[in-house]
């Protein structure tokens, strides 16, 4: 069917939805290309993108966020011959078994040059549109229906969002999750019933296709005629596995078209371990490392780690911690030396402090492992590999040498702990409660095991560190969507120019703000914040 097309997705193919559609595109003939040498269109290259990333209007909603996570130099591209389409164009051919026409698929001319405020339609054009998807997917009735919302109904209509943004990730569909979970803050603090298609639009991140979602949560009673927004059972399968450590969307697919239902299962079928090791952790603890902690027990271990670590080398919380929020869901610590600009110093800091941290047996578990430091941990790991029946024949260690990062598992000692009721989100299921129980006394132990980063920089980029391992995460997107902006790019190394790469700050956080056009934000205001 496609033999004799190339295929460049836009922004993207490396979502686990886009690489399942290339390999359709290639068992039908066809060749999914990476863009970078493709300078123009014509009818042997076909250019698709990903819907989520486009509004009703098909244009794309924010054009900044789409230039940053393109794979393709867009600008390298000759617009004046590339005639784009959604990548639903694709399913649609497979479904009626030939290629069929592209004209009711197209992006609208002008997609990628027009600023946000002329992509956007029209109210009027907007209010039409909800009025007939409303009157098409409603109950059956032929006219809008009109709701009055309390501000309950909008916790209502934000649990519903949640709810979908659940099954988006768990489609392996990120953006579109990320999307809806800023619908559902904007509605949870929001001052007024959201009762319209305009009101949902007016919110703050939220655009026409959430909006258009949005009344018609609001018109069926917090339901979407024709979508399921409870997960199925095997949605519910697929949550149940990217609960665990470093399982993601792609891994749970591959376990569930297996027909595996439980870790007991991966671990009965699966005798050769060709993932990473640190995931037979997360099965492990499946259950502790879902459970918050409070900012008390964050301080408890910065306590505990600078009391043990070397004179002159300081220590800091980052995260959720340093945002000032009541409880956090792990530990992140930033490791330096004032004036200290030497790596191999910094690294050899770092490993010095683990040694230390596994003498007192803090450490309860690696989660990654450099070359110095794997064969501090590798019988344990050998002993975790045997007890859950499993064979590893690649090398537990990195290749790394100098060790910048460690992540792993760590556990206050002593035998008081204050009293937690905290539950799980995602219980064990009790195959795998009795498996991990039968080996394991760990429950006895007074203090919960949780997840560690320990994350060493450079003085002069003590800033930019900062700045990035506080977050949140949307206010590190739209910093680094604003230095792209103005021909910059923006990492924990710092802010830099573009074309010569040349660093313009990284030892203030607050120049680097001032520097983007951003208020001075303390730590504890950088939470949801926008601009």
């Amino acid at each position: 069917m496609f033999k004799g097309h190339k295929f460049v997705i836009l922004p993207t193919s490396r979502t686990p939805k886009c690489r399942v559609v290339a390999g359709l595109i290639e068992k039908h003939g066809g060749e999914v290309v990476g863009g970078s040498s493709e300078g123009g269109g014509g009818d042997h290259v076909i250019y698709l993108i990903q819907d989520s990333y486009l509004n009703a209007g098909d244009e794309v909603k924010n054009m900044e966020v789409f230039r940053l996570e393109s794979d393709v130099d867009l600008q390298r591209l000759n617009w004046d011959v590339v005639r784009p389409v959604r990548l639903s164009w694709v399913s649609e051919c497979l479904k009626q078994g030939e290629m069929v026409c592209r004209d009711e698929f197209a992006v609208k001319q002008g997609w990628c040059g027009s600023s946000s405020k002329e992509r956007r339609l029209s109210p009027d054009r907007k209010r039409r549109k909800v009025q007939e998807t409303v009157k098409q997917e409603g109950q059956g009735q032929g006219q809008e229906r009109r709701v009055e919302q309390s501000l309950g109904e909008n916790v209502i209509i934000s649990e519903a969002l949640q709810r979908l943004a659940t099954k988006s990730n768990l489609q392996g569909e990120p953006f579109k999750r990320r999307a809806y979970m800023m619908a559902s803050a904007a509605l949870l603090e929001c001052g007024h019933p959201v009762r319209t298609y305009e009101d949902a639009l007016a919110l703050p991140d939220v655009g026409s296709g959430i909006a258009t979602k949005i009344a018609q949560l609001v018109a069926n009673g917090g339901r979407i005629p024709g979508l399921e927004l409870d997960l199925s059972e095997q949605e519910k399968i697929l949550e149940y596995f990217v609960q665990c450590h470093e399982v993601g969307p792609t891994t749970a697919s591959q376990w569930q078209a297996l027909h595996y239902k439980s870790f007991k299962d991966v671990l009965t079928h699966t005798k050769q371990w060709n993932l990473h090791w640190s995931i037979l952790y997360g099965m492990r603890f499946f259950e502790e490392w879902q459970l918050r902690m409070p900012r008390s027990e964050v301080e408890e271990h910065l306590e505990f780690i600078r009391k043990h670590a070397q004179p002159g080398l300081v220590i800091e919380a980052m995260g959720s911690y340093r945002r000032g929020r009541k409880d956090c869901g792990d530990i992140d610590l930033l490791v330096y030396r004032e004036g200290c600009e030497d790596v191999a110093m910094l690294s050899q800091d770092l490993e010095q402090l683990v040694r230390r941290l596994v003498k007192v047996d803090y450490i309860v578990c690696p989660l990654q492992l450099s070359e110095a430091l794997q064969p501090l941990f590798a019988s344990q790991i050998r002993q975790l590999l045997q007890n859950l029946g499993v064979e590893y024949s690649g090398r537990f260690g990195d290749g790394k040498m100098h060790l910048k990062k460690f992540y792993c598992a760590v556990r206050l000692p002593g035998s008081h702990c204050s009293a937690t009721t905290l539950a799980p989100v995602v219980p064990y299921k009790d195959i795998d409660k009795t498996l991990f129980a039968a080996w394991s006394q760990s429950e006895a132990h007074p203090h919960r095991c949780r997840r560690l980063d320990l994350l060493c920089c450079k003085w002069s980029e003590i800033g930019a560190h900062r700045l990035y391992f506080t977050g949140d995460d949307e206010l590190n997107k739209t910093m680094r969507t604003r230095a792209a902006k103005q021909n910059m790019n923006l990492n924990q190394h710092g802010l830099f120019y573009r074309d010569s790469e040349a660093c313009i700050e990284s030892f203030d956080e607050y120049r680097i703000m001032q520097l983007l056009g951003i208020p001075k934000l303390v730590p504890t205001e950088r939470s949801r914040v926008r601009f």
